[in-house]
């Protein structure tokens, strides 16, 4: 990370400056990645097993729908 060093968990060593993606303590990696890691391993004709997660499809219908539903006085804009 550039400018790590002044940040004060670098200046009091306990963190060394890297952003790491996968978490060896707990073997836990960002949910963001699942969809790569997914393509990476059939590629190469892995075996996936555990709980792996597919990206959640939500149709906008349905989206608005549940707004509507809320009955808030706050309206929503086309862009938010």
């Amino acid at each position: 990370v550039p400018g790590a060093k002044f940040m004060p968990s670098f200046r009091n060593r306990l963190w060394d400056g890297k952003i790491r993606l996968f978490d060896i303590r707990n073997n836990q990696i960002y949910v963001g990645l699942s969809e790569y890691i997914y393509k990476f391993a059939t590629a190469k004709k892995y075996t996936i097993s555990g709980g792996v997660r597919t990206p959640l499809e939500i149709d906008n219908a349905d989206v608005i729908s549940f707004i509507d539903g809320l009955k808030s006085t706050v309206k929503i804009r086309d862009y938010q």
